[in-house]
């Protein structure tokens, strides 16, 4: 902190190119507070910083930015706003209402005439669109988006409805059948997992591209993405409905594995559980490869347990 006054006071511009990332790139916000104060953010850093807290998923950082003038509509750099990056980060759901607080626009186009509204949509984030559309914002998608949305939302008349004027858009939808299973098992979203099998999804569709930013490998299978971002309930409805639980995906790795390292080595380890590894292995999971102690006891007991009857 003292060494960012004095960098000030000798002149140091904080609109260099790397500073606003540099910045963003913790919660805590102490040098950033002291950059503020010395207002020689430009509107660029501005909108560079707000954005890089909905990658931090930093809400406390945020609120901060917001509150300094930074603006959720401001086009930046890369060509979208601070509400298209919570979107594509799925960024939990006070952080976009906090974003629509302060003047959020969910059916702006980005520069590539993509709005947050169909983003949420298509990551499965029902609770965000169910949000939108008490802001004032309809959820008005057409097409296949609209189909998306309704099985996001569990909306069964409306599926029911638009299957029977528009079949067609069944065979689109199943185009992007993978992506579209692995980021609404990625979110959690039970219901909405279970609206696009129902559609005709394959359980076990390919998520060909993954989640460089989440770490969700490529060729990873739903299973693979619940296991990974702690969605256990996901996954008990996957093996429920068939999915392979010794699927490996590009890295080679298996749901179960993922599923331990969700535990011990992920950015969400404060939600942990260890419902997704027990349901894996009751499925007949192998728990080859996975070393004990793990630094979870609850999830070691279960395989050691494992183990001794295999």
């Amino acid at each position: 902190a003292e060494l960012t006054r004095l960098l000030l006071q000798r002149g140091a511009d904080p609109n260099d190119e790397e500073t606003p990332y540099h910045v963003a790139e913790t919660r805590d916000n102490t040098v950033l507070k002291i950059l503020l104060d010395s207002g020689k953010f430009n509107e660029q850093s501005m909108n560079t910083l707000l954005a890089r807290k909905c990658d931090w998923h930093d809400e406390d950082g945020l609120r901060l930015m917001l509150k300094r003038g930074a603006k959720p509509d401001a086009i930046n750099f890369w060509g979208s706003t601070a509400l298209h990056q919570a979107a594509r980060r799925d960024n939990r759901l006070s952080m976009i209402e906090l974003l629509l607080d302060y003047g959020g626009d969910p059916a702006l186009p980005d520069r590539h005439g993509e709005s947050a509204m169909r983003i949420f949509a298509w990551r499965g984030r029902e609770e965000a669109l169910e949000l939108c559309e008490k802001r004032g914002f309809p959820v008005n998608l057409s097409g296949v988006e609209a189909l998306i949305a309704a099985c996001a939302r569990d909306k069964g008349d409306v599926i029911e409805a638009l299957t029977a004027s528009q079949p067609q858009l069944v065979s689109r939808l199943l185009e992007h059948g993978g992506t579209l299973l692995g980021q609404f098992a990625g979110v959690g979203n039970v219901a909405g997992v279970r609206n696009l099998l129902d559609m005709g999804v394959p359980v076990d569709a390919l998520y060909r591209e993954g989640d460089a930013y989440y770490g969700v490998g490529k060729n990873s299978t739903a299973l693979h993405a619940a296991a990974w971002r702690a969605c256990p309930r996901v996954v008990e409805e996957l093996i429920l409905r068939g999915a392979a639980v010794n699927a490996r995906d590009a890295q080679g790795r298996t749901a179960i594995q993922l599923a331990v390292k969700a535990c011990v080595d992920s950015y969400w380890t404060e939600s942990r559980s260890p419902d997704s590894v027990r349901v894996l292995l009751e499925a007949g999971a192998s728990a080859e490869g996975i070393k004990i102690p793990s630094r979870y006891e609850e999830v070691d007991e279960l395989l050691r347990r494992a183990r001794s009857t295999r």
